[in-house]
């Protein structure tokens, strides 16, 4: 377990979590300097690109490096061709994900939850968007509203605008028109 976790989030900043003090500090820049000088035997990198099409920090970085980014090559390219390995994350069950809901509930640092965040973990919450998104962590547990209606609203557009055809033809899951 690692005794400091940094979160880089998309191009705009990026999280310190010292996890036996449970604290954390965000920093509003990214900085490639900053992770060189911590000591990859108890650091880890964690990389969430957001929107941005950026891809992690990768030359000259020791610490250990987990990267969650959609299919888009794009996104990963560089990071694979440098030691990167990629893999596919596999959706929760239902009972790891409301055993998730719990502990955060119970151990969120400060209690430092909004009003938006408190009912997302709520049982029933988690049970209902489970059975609309299955075991997509992101879409189980949404940052906020605003990604909330967006998940909502890009869900029921690609329902209606999915194409059988093209999906048939483009089975290659790393392809624009699936991911």
């Amino acid at each position: 377990i690692p005794n400091v976790i940094i979160i880089q989030g998309g191009d705009t900043n990026m999280t310190i979590n010292l996890i036996k003090e449970r604290e954390s500090f965000v920093i509003d820049r990214i900085s490639e300097s900053l992770l060189k000088i911590f000591d990859e035997k108890i650091t880890e990198y964690w990389y969430e690109p957001g929107i941005s099409k950026r891809e992690p920090f990768y030359l000259g970085i020791k610490l250990p490096t987990l990267i969650t980014v959609s299919p888009n090559i794009d996104r990963y390219k560089e990071f694979c061709k440098n030691g990167g390995v990629k893999t596919y994350m596999p959706v929760y069950e239902l009972d790891e994900l409301l055993a998730i809901g719990q502990y955060i509930r119970e151990n969120s640092v400060n209690n430092n939850l909004n009003d938006f965040q408190r009912t997302v973990l709520n049982e029933d919450d988690i049970k209902m968007r489970y059975k609309e998104f299955d075991g997509i962590i992101r879409h189980v547990f949404p940052y906020s509203k605003r990604e909330y209606n967006q998940t909502i609203n890009m869900k029921n557009n690609a329902i209606s605008s999915f194409d059988y055809r093209r999906f048939e033809e483009n089975m290659n899951i790393e392809s624009p028109y699936i991911s």
